[in-house]
C-alpha cells in the first residue's frame, strides 16, 4: 500500500483527557475501517493512500445516513447485488466448461450461493425503499349468520372487578336474593320439662 499521509488530525474536547480523546478516536468505525479500504483501493488503482481523507469520506457518509439520507446505503446494496450477479454468471460459465463432476458441482455451488445472496441483497434494498406499513385494525365482528356481540364486555369486566375489590375492602355486598318473610314466634309455648328416663334405656 503506497502511503501518502499517515498523519491524522484529532480534535480534543477541553473537558476530557488526552487519553480519552485518543481512545474514542481509535474505536471509531471510520478510523478502524479506513486502512482496510486503503488496502483494496491500492489493489485497484495503485494510487497513493491518504488515511485522513479516507476517514473524512467515511464520516461524511455516516453523517448523511444519520440525517436520513439513505442514498449511500442504496448505492452499496445495488453495487453488491450486481457484483454477486457477476459472480453467479461467471461461475455458471465455468461450470459448463468442467469435464469432471466434482469441479462442476463446486462452481455450481458458488453460483447458486451468489444468486441467493444477490436476491437477499435486492430484497433488503426493496424493503429500504418501500418499508412495510403495519396496520392496526380494531376488533371486527364478522359472521355469516346472526351474531350478537357485546363490545363493552371488557368495560363490564373492569367494573365487576372494581366492585369485587370494593367488597373485599369492607364494603357491604348487595344481597340480590329476595328476603324471606319473617314468621312470628308463639311466645305462649314453653320449653318442655326434662323427661326422666330409666337407666336401662
Amino acid at each position: 500500500m503506497t502511503k501518502k499521509g499517515n498523519t491524522v488530525e484529532l480534535k480534543r474536547d477541553p473537558n476530557q483527557s488526552e487519553g480519552l480523546t485518543l481512545a474514542q478516536f481509535k474505536t471509531k468505525s471510520s478510523f478502524m475501517n479506513a486502512p482496510i479500504l486503503g488496502i483494496y483501493e491500492h489493489k485497484v488503482d495503485k494510487a497513493p493512500f491518504d488515511l485522513q481523507e479516507t476517514i473524512n469520506s467515511l464520516e461524511i457518509t455516516i453523517k448523511e445516513i444519520g440525517d436520513d439520507d439513505l442514498s449511500a446505503i442504496e448505492s452499496i446494496l445495488i453495487s453488491q447485488a450486481k457484483s454477486l450477479e457477476a459472480i453467479f454468471a461467471n461461475s455458471i460459465i465455468r461450470a459448463n466448461k468442467c469435464e469432471y463432476m466434482q469441479n462442476y458441482e463446486a462452481h455450481m455451488h458458488i453460483a447458486l450461493k451468489a444468486q441467493n445472496q444477490s436476491r437477499s441483497t435486492l430484497q433488503t434494498l426493496i424493503q429500504l425503499k418501500q418499508p412495510n406499513q403495519t396496520t392496526f385494525v380494531k376488533q371486527a365482528n364478522i359472521s355469516q349468520g346472526h351474531q350478537q356481540v357485546n363490545n363493552h364486555s371488557e368495560k363490564n369486566l373492569i367494573l365487576q372487578n372494581k366492585l369485587l375489590e370494593a367488597n373485599q375492602n369492607g364494603c357491604k355486598k348487595v344481597d340480590r336474593m329476595p328476603k324471606k318473610a319473617t314468621k312470628r314466634v308463639d311466645s305462649s309455648m314453653e320449653a318442655m320439662d326434662k323427661i326422666d328416663r330409666s337407666q336401662d334405656a
